[in-house]
């Protein structure tokens, strides 16, 4: 099992007190997909997933209405969910994504 696997899994069993996550991958270690269970995390400011192999961003991540700070650099993220709900959100970072097919206008303009 992964390092970060493992790191997700642990994060998750801790539920809503967790507030930074690292997910950034690396040559010998990427996710291919974040779970639907991430938008469990709801105290989350932080998530980074820098370095991965991401395509998309699960819609759950709109119950992060905590998050501040979101790092997908990196990635082959073809689509991302609505920002709408992240009324936190401060930064995001995309860096090299593959193509951008949002699912509504919105989502370019937010933050």
């Amino acid at each position: 099992m992964s390092i970060l696997v493992k790191r997700l899994e642990a994060a998750l069993c801790r539920g809503s007190t967790v507030k930074t996550l690292d997910l950034g991958g690396s040559q010998d270690d990427r996710l291919d997909e974040l779970p639907k269970e991430i938008g469990a995390l709801t105290a989350l400011e932080y998530l980074d997933v820098l370095h991965n192999a991401l395509r998309s961003i699960p819609q759950e991540i709109d119950r992060l209405t905590q998050l501040a700070v979101l790092d997908v650099r990196d990635n082959q993220i073809e689509t991302m969910p609505s920002f709408e709900r992240l009324t936190q959100l401060r930064e995001v970072y995309f860096g090299r994504i593959a193509s951008w097919r949002g699912s509504s206008s919105s989502e370019a303009t937010k933050p």
